[in-house]
């Protein structure tokens, strides 16, 4: 027999992980529990690794690249309004520069917050429903949320990579 059914579930994180407004934000919450706070810390490390490894180029760092938007900010976006295609400019590059790399104890906490929501009462839970007094451990999720909060789920649960492929296909 071929099919499937589609049983209605929910991640048991979601009023702590969504905004109310249901739209991506990684910037919700308290600075330990952001999305923001690990990806800032993990963007420098693997630009400047990514960097490091690149032939025929000056720009070896995260600050190089925001050294060289500055002084070209006409036709590379530095600061927002430079330039159309970049309307908030390098903000993004401005903030993640200042922490530089560090994986502190505000980073660590924030990791194992967002990932134990993300996963273990997020992707997971949501895999594992009861219905009609019986358990059922479900074989997908589809996601069918134009906002992205579904996405920032796996994203934070460090999936993202697996659903582009499925979505993809």
């Amino acid at each position: 027999m071929a099919g499937g059914e589609i049983i209605h579930t929910d991640f048991p994180c979601a009023g702590e992980r969504i905004p109310a407004d249901g739209k991506w934000d990684w910037m919700y919450g308290e600075p330990s529990e952001r999305e923001f706070t690990v990806a800032k810390v993990d963007a420098y490390n693997n630009i400047n690794s990514y960097l490091a490894e690149l032939q025929g180029t000056t720009m070896k760092t995260a600050e190089d690249i925001v050294a060289y938007a500055d002084a070209n900010s006409g036709t590379e976006g530095a600061r927002a309004g430079d330039h159309a295609a970049f309307a908030s400019g390098q903000d993004l590059f401005n903030e993640v520069v200042p922490y530089r790399g560090v994986k502190d104890g505000s980073y660590r906490k924030a990791l194992s917050y967002t990932r134990r929501k993300s996963r273990d009462e997020g992707i997971d839970a949501a895999l594992h429903v009861t219905k009609d007094g019986r358990s059922i451990e479900l074989d997908a999720l589809l996601l069918c949320d134009g906002r992205g909060a579904g996405q920032q789920i796996a994203a934070q649960a460090g999936m993202e990579s697996s659903l582009k492929i499925s979505a993809g296909r």
